[in-house]
């Protein structure tokens, strides 16, 4: 759960994110160590952000933005040769050293290996999840292998933890050599996974909060399906409301549903991965909000004035039809406040309809 309502911070300028972008892609053209190892990314990561003045938050999500399409070019050229790197790590080499040298994420390169490794080769995508999230389960007896592979078992592996090899000391190297990636992977695995799943819900939670706070109607996403809507925002206000652009001006703009990013809206997602889906809501239910709660570049395409971008938060005065200006909670125990009068007010309204009786 997320703790506090999120601070608001200055807008990047133009120059301030280009160099930032720059950053990003000049540690992938360069192939940077700390691209596949979590220790010198937590490093490399808090240094920019002081260097440039981003928040960390902002900057992880900006670098695997960057990173992922990265990947979605050179993955056909490492899958292609996925025979040859087999045959390497069967003769000794990591695939931590193999996922370098074709620059392209440990976690990917061991997840896509497995496809050839292993005895049976048309593992279907399930079955590759399920050997990725419990390698020592699914392949800790080296038999999983094909057997033109069984020579790499005779090479060293990368070391596991005393515990985890008394309960299992013939554990394959293949294990083992997939327990490291996912050690040593800063933007992909299971865990980076599940924490960007978890995120997202908190901050899905969050809005929803938020606009009980402010008693602005409207259904989620789940109710929405429930009622058989496809292709749904995260929010769907049950009567448009106004939010100032900037916060603070005198230009108001209608929105009628609200989408959640737990991310930073750098230029090429917005317009490739975000716009689109938007857009589609532009059509079925009127113009809308896309709140990137680790805040977006500047001059982000707004599909002519149909789409609101915010950063960090949602605008704190939301212009109700009947005219009412209201303003958001400045803090979570302002949440929690707004939920407590609410309840005591709905308390007392009943004691004084048992009175009048």
């Amino acid at each position: 759960m997320i703790k506090e309502i999120p601070k608001r911070h200055p807008d990047l300028s133009v120059n301030q994110y280009n160099s930032i972008v720059k950053w990003c892609d000049n540690a992938i053209d360069q192939n940077q160590d700390f691209l596949y190892d979590i220790s010198l990314f937590t490093k490399a990561l808090a240094d920019a952000c002081t260097e440039y003045q981003i928040q960390r938050d902002s900057l992880n999500s900006l670098m695997r933005n960057t990173h992922v399409w990265h990947v979605k070019k050179t993955t056909r050229a490492v899958k292609n040769r996925m025979v040859s790197h087999a045959e390497r790590y069967s003769r000794g080499q990591s695939i931590a050293q193999i996922a370098k040298e074709n620059r392209y994420p440990p976690y990917l390169m061991a997840r896509a290996m497995l496809e050839v490794l292993l005895n049976n080769q048309k593992i279907s995508r399930k079955g590759l999840t399920e050997a990725m999230r419990n390698p020592v389960a699914k392949l800790g007896d080296p038999s999983v292998l094909a057997e033109k592979y069984f020579i790499s078992e005779s090479y060293p592996s990368p070391p596991v933890s005393r515990e985890l090899l008394e309960q299992n000391p013939s554990i394959s190297r293949l294990a083992r050599e997939v327990l490291h990636v996912i050690e040593i992977d800063p933007m992909y695995g299971p865990t980076h996974d599940e924490a960007r799943h978890r995120i997202g819900n908190d901050y899905e939670v969050l809005l929803v909060d938020v606009l009980k706070s402010m008693d602005v109607p409207f259904e989620t996403e789940d109710e929405l399906r429930k009622k058989g809507t496809s292709r749904t925002p995260d929010v769907l206000l049950s009567t448009p409301v106004a939010v100032q652009v900037p916060s603070g001006s005198d230009s108001w703009r209608i929105v009628c549903w609200i989408d959640s990013k737990a991310l930073f809206g750098d230029a090429r997602t917005h317009k490739d991965s975000v716009l689109s889906q938007a857009e589609s809501y532009i059509h079925r239910f009127g113009p809308g909000l896309v709140l990137y709660w680790f805040g977006h570049a500047p001059q982000l395409d707004d599909a002519q004035g149909d789409i609101t971008i915010c950063g960090w938060n949602l605008p704190n005065n939301l212009l109700l039809p009947t005219g009412e200006v209201v303003v958001q909670p400045q803090s979570e125990n302002g949440l929690e406040q707004k939920k407590e009068d609410k309840d005591s007010s709905s308390c007392i309204s009943d004691k004084s309809g048992e009175t009048g009786m």
